[in-house]
């Protein structure tokens, strides 16, 4: 997954927050004290700005964000010998 994937998926869960709260762009952004365009940037996925108030937004719908540890595309050190012991059975 790219970060544009995260922001994504991100956007989406706060889209359908805000309408299961049946909440308007415009009414969570005067309640934010932000602007609007700011709300509809974050819950497309394209938003480039700040982080809180991204987190103001998560926090005001009840949600919250985490983060993992990202898949590695490359071997941990610690999976090398199961890796290449195949390799010595043949």
């Amino acid at each position: 997954f790219s970060m544009q994937d995260d922001m994504l998926r991100i956007g989406q869960q706060l889209r359908e927050a805000r309408k299961q709260r049946n909440l308007r762009q415009q009414k969570v952004a005067k309640r934010l004290k932000t602007q609007r365009q700011y709300i509809s940037d974050m819950e497309r996925g394209v938003y480039k700005g700040v982080l809180p108030p991204l987190l103001n937004y998560l926090h005001f719908l009840g949600l919250s964000l985490t983060a993992n540890r990202a898949a590695s595309m490359f071997p941990q050190l610690s999976e090398l010998d199961s890796l290449f012991a195949e390799d010595d059975e043949a």
